[in-house]
């Protein structure tokens, strides 16, 4: 029996015990002495050489250089998968997705660190629930680097769990302190302060002093936003007191000035104005990158409405808009940069799956430019439709006045024989015809040229922008104003000359005017300080139109789009 067990049980060397005793309290020394073993384990038993190169993974890891390659450790876990214990397997899987992390491979780590937990045996006394707190723990980071506060709660749970079965209480509540802030992300403030507090109490009890109050000065943020100033100023003067952040003049640590902005609105929250100002402009003047510009203006522009100053509120609120817009653009830039560096990798799987996707968007694009085409050439044929009616009555009006012209010219000449008899119905046919004349004229226009040449000849008059300017500063219309504005209608828009006649037995003057002033765009507002009437009286009249024209109920808007259908 002692023949076979000393066949079959292989001790490692003594030295790499040793290195990896040092690996857990110096890795740095231990990967030092590792690096000078190098060539004298090119030689040794592959048992000793898959320990030392799983020892050289986890000393680099622990001191923080990166490893490059995955070849080696891919090695190591097949060997250990077969000959190690659960717990070597479980080193093993742990380093190999450590090695992917570094390599900017996320998916591929997150696979390795769930190998590693299923590789550990929770019932034997001897599993290692120090590495499933540091596994769940590589776990947990990923999830936040990724936005995944949910999973990222879970893993933190865990993390505490084997933290504290290992009797490493001081791990577990720095694993526990990692809710505060996914909590916070979620929009969850009471149980961010829930286990701030909790944090607080235990960091007190074991006399960390300096650690609890970074975790208050964290607390009294959120109690700001909670409106809890009492607590919130407690903690900030423990913060500011305890953490080792400030220097003697009260000036917080480098990259740490949003916490000015918090200060400031607490002060302004009690109305201690002139303190809030000196911390919202202390963050402008220390907080040079977009995030202090930004929390800086925006504080300022929040006490200069309480000051109810428009002008610096403007002010500060378009340089924290410009900030903010800067700050987006930079945090994208560094998100693409983040989420490239955690995917920087190509698998078969992916790419067929980019494929699939590209082949799905070719399909989606050629269905949609056929519905597009259908569309327009819909909508095109329905515009000349409507476009050829409103040619054709035109043509239609045209002619009728042309007719009518043609009547009246024989009625002239018929009464012409006897002048002296008939001469005031001469006159007034002569009047007839030059109004006709006019009309025709126009009436020429309209059927020949688009009505959006008309509407921009009628605002591009001189006489036009005369009463424009006059409507902007509310100024009362004169008579004189009244004949420009009639000139222009008839000019213009003789079609709505003929609709305002036709209804003008029907219209009182207050009536006629709003009508006159809505369908030469000028709203209810001008019309009311044109006419010199209420805003009120305005709405009214237009309702009353409504009524007597359409014999519809309708506001001053729906008047104003119906009148401007007509020309």
């Amino acid at each position: 029996m002692l023949i076979l067990f000393s066949c079959t049980h292989h001790r490692y060397p003594t030295s790499l015990v040793a290195v990896d005793s040092l690996c857990a309290v110096c890795p740095d020394s231990a990967l030092a002495l590792l690096e000078q073993m190098d060539s004298t384990m090119q030689t040794a038993r592959k048992a000793d050489r898959m320990y030392y190169q799983l020892l050289l993974a986890d000393a680099m890891n622990k001191a923080y250089v990166d490893i490059k390659s995955d070849s080696i450790l891919k090695e190591v876990v097949r060997y250990y998968d077969r000959h190690g214990s659960a717990n070597e397997r479980m080193r093993a899987h742990y380093l190999l997705g450590c090695a992917y992390r570094d390599m900017g491979e996320a998916p591929m780590a997150l696979k390795c660190y769930q190998d590693a937990v299923e590789q550990a045996d929770t019932t034997s006394k001897e599993c290692n629930y120090s590495l499933m707190s540091k596994v769940y723990g590589q776990m947990e980071s990923l999830f936040y680097q990724q936005d995944l506060a949910n999973h990222q709660i879970d893993m933190v749970h865990h993390a505490v769990k084997f933290s504290l079965l290992a009797g490493d209480t001081l791990t577990a509540m720095f694993h526990y302190e990692q809710l505060c802030g996914a909590y916070e992300d979620q929009g969850r403030n009471d149980s961010a302060l829930f286990v701030a507090d909790s944090l607080i109490t235990w960091f007190y009890k074991h006399q960390m002093i300096k650690d609890a109050a970074i975790t208050q000065g964290r607390a009294a943020v959120i109690l700001v936003k909670q409106q809890q100033l009492k607590k919130a100023k407690e903690y900030m003067a423990l913060y500011e007191q305890h953490s080792g952040l400030f220097d003697d003049d009260g000036n917080i640590a480098k990259g740490r000035e949003v916490y000015y902005y918090f200060k400031g609105m607490l002060y302004l929250k009690e109305n201690r104005h002139d303190s809030a100002e000196y911390y919202f402009r202390k963050e402008l003047s220390e907080g040079k990158d977009y995030n202090n510009q930004n929390a800086g203006a925006k504080g300022l522009a929040t006490l200069y409405e309480k000051y109810h100053n428009p002008d610096s509120v403007a002010k500060y609120y378009r340089y924290a808009y410009d900030m903010n817009d800067s700050l987006y653009t930079q945090m994208n830039t560094e998100q693409v940069e983040h989420t490239r560096s955690m995917y920087d990798y190509t698998r078969h799987q992916e790419i067929a799956r980019k494929e699939s996707e590209k082949a799905r968007l070719e399909q989606t694009k050629f269905r949609a430019l056929v519905i597009a085409i259908f569309l327009s050439t819909t909508l095109l044929f329905l515009l000349l439709y409507r476009l050829n009616r409103r040619v054709k009555k035109r043509l239609e009006r045209y002619e009728i006045c042309l007719e009518e012209l043609r009547q009246m010219r024989m009625v002239k000449d018929a009464l012409g024989k006897h002048a002296a008899e008939y001469q005031h119905l001469i006159e007034k046919k002569e009047k007839e015809i030059n109004s006709l004349k006019a009309r025709i004229g126009k009436y020429g226009k309209l059927a020949y040229f688009n009505t959006a040449v008309a509407e921009r000849s009628l605002k591009g008059s001189p006489s036009y922008q005369r009463i424009a300017a006059k409507a902007i500063k509310g100024q009362a219309l004169t008579g004189e104003d009244e004949q420009t504005i009639n000139v222009l209608v008839k000019e213009y828009l003789p079609g709505f000359d003929d609709f305002m006649e036709s209804n003008s037995v029907i219209l009182n003057a207050h009536e006629h005017d709003v009508c006159l002033l809505l369908r030469l765009h000028f709203k209810p507002v001008e019309i009311s300080g044109m006419l010199m009437l209420s805003k009120s009286m305005v709405s009214q009249v237009s309702r009353e139109v409504m009524r007597k024209v359409f014999k519809e109920q309708g506001s001053s808007k729906e008047l104003a789009m119906k009148l401007r259908k007509i020309y």
